[in-house]
């Protein structure tokens, strides 16, 4: 593939580094802004890029700019491969637009400014440019490559196997377009799972829920993963009435498809093996959703859940209902994102809901992918009952949250995020509520790890006053 983070100087260019700066000298500070120091720092950003060590790359290139406004154009495209490697995606967009006003017809400039949008989220957009670039360098396999990566992105694995294939017919032994299959392969294959996830909650609840699975993909449009959870609920007491201790099994099968390249349809059915003696419910819980993409930046989606929710209080039956409801996800820019959900149910006990979500968020540091944003919510019941689930009357939030994810994409991962805001309920007084999460992530060949651990105080999916301690571990594997 054309694209290279590896833009290899001479090595009379890597002897240069040596003679003007010394062996042990920094790459990056200058002393003065001489025509030999800037061009020393050139040859430094070479090599340095060579090495992949984007950042002193960066910082070299950075300072030519600063010294030198007028050699901009000697490193801006070098610099906004840096930048996309670093993945300071805004900032390599941004060099690209002006690399290229001084060379609009470089087909590495296209790709590259091409890449970092498709690594924005904009893989419409990308489609498109590889596409129409394809077709003016018939004879070229790095736009077909891009368009494949753009095609597979999107939830099209079977359009990304037929390019990769035209690949082939340019290039027959082209070393991306073989992982680039390969990994599409890998993707499809079957996947085994357990997961264990634990809480505890001020009430005294202890969950532990066990859920073995494995999904395979009988149509590459179409995953299957049929389930099972084992759920145990307890709660100690020294007398019988408080003390509790429920055990549940359910056989689920969820299933995604993309019947078109906008659309994706989501479904889940659970069914109980073991309910209650005596107990009067329908045993059968489902959810599914349909999401249709406007464009890049817009989509909406509809979803519809018929719920079985547990409660001391009513057993052995489960407060049942339905909820209806729509999402909205708008990305103004790649940075930003805006999530509107509104849903409205009805309870089994003659209680109905009404609930809105708002969240918004703008990541502010790219290295660590940092995101600052604001949550609200209002959640309103037509009453409050004493039934064992949360049921409040005029409910309002609002907070700030913070996220991280550092790491790299579909390696590793250390991520978390923190939420800090307030709450009041009807005539209550206002109370402050606090979540955390600390999560990690780490691929090894075929075993994929992940883990959790989390804490919440006053919740705002549970009320304030109330705290509840979590923990998770997953284990997949590649059949």
């Amino acid at each position: 593939m054309r694209i290279s983070s590896k833009h290899a100087p001479t090595l009379v260019a890597m002897l240069a580094v040596g003679l003007v700066l010394g062996a042990g000298a920094s790459t990056v500070s200058p002393v003065s802004a001489s025509e030999k120091t800037v061009d020393s720092l050139i040859v430094a950003g070479h090599e340095a890029g060579r090495a992949d060590r984007h950042s002193d790359a960066i910082d070299a290139y950075e300072s030519v700019i600063r010294l030198a406004p007028d050699r901009r154009a000697d490193v801006s495209a070098r610099l906004a491969f840096q930048y996309a490697w670093a993945n300071r995606l805004q900032k390599s967009k941004r060099e690209f637009a002006f690399a290229r006003t001084h060379a609009p017809d470089d087909v590495d400039l296209q790709l590259g400014e091409l890449l970092v949008t498709n690594w924005m989220g904009r893989h419409l957009e990308a489609w498109r440019g590889y596409n129409d670039l394809s077709r003016r360098e018939p004879d070229d396999p790095a736009p077909l490559m891009g368009l494949a990566t753009a095609q597979n992105w999107l939830g099209r694995p079977d359009l990304s196997l037929r390019t990769v294939q035209r690949v082939y017919e340019i290039e027959p032994d082209h070393r991306d377009a073989r992982n680039l299959e390969s990994s599409i392969r890998t993707g499809l294959r079957p996947v085994a799972g357990l997961f264990v996830d634990v809480s505890e909650d001020s009430d005294d609840y202890a969950v532990t829920s066990v859920v073995t699975e494995v999904a395979y993909s009988p149509h590459p449009l179409v995953r299957v993963v049929p389930s099972i959870n084992r759920l145990a609920i307890t709660r100690p007491g020294s007398d019988r009435a408080r003390s509790l201790d429920v055990v549940e099994t359910w056989l689920a099968v969820t299933a995604t498809a993309r019947p078109v390249t906008r659309l994706g349809l989501w479904g889940r059915f659970a069914l109980i093996t073991n309910p209650e003696d005596g107990s009067d419910y329908g045993p059968l819980t489902s959810n599914v959703s349909a999401e249709w993409m406007v464009a890049d930046p817009i989509r909406v989606a509809a979803f519809y859940d018929r719920f079985a929710v547990f409660s001391d209080v009513s057993l052995p039956d489960k407060i049942t209902g339905e909820i209806a409801g729509l999402s909205l996800n708008v990305f103004p820019d790649p940075p930003t994102r805006v999530r509107v959900v509104m849903d409205w149910g009805k309870y089994s006990d003659e209680n109905s809901r009404r609930n809105a979500w708002l969240t918004a968020s703008r990541e502010v540091w790219d290295r660590a992918r940092v995101r600052l944003g604001v949550a609200a919510r209002y959640l309103d019941f037509d009453r409050w009952l004493p039934n064992g689930i949360w049921t409040p009357v005029d409910f309002r939030a609002g907070g700030v949250t913070l996220e991280a994810d550092y790491g790299v994409r579909d390696v590793w991962s250390l991520n978390g995020s923190v939420e800090l805001g307030s709450a009041k309920e009807d005539v209550a007084e206002g109370a402050m509520y606090a979540t955390y999460r600390l999560g990690f992530f780490r691929s090894l060949g075929r075993w994929l790890l992940d883990a959790s651990v989390g804490h919440s105080e006053g919740n705002v999916e549970t009320g304030t006053g109330y705290e509840r301690t979590y923990a998770h571990a997953g284990l997949r594997i590649r059949l």
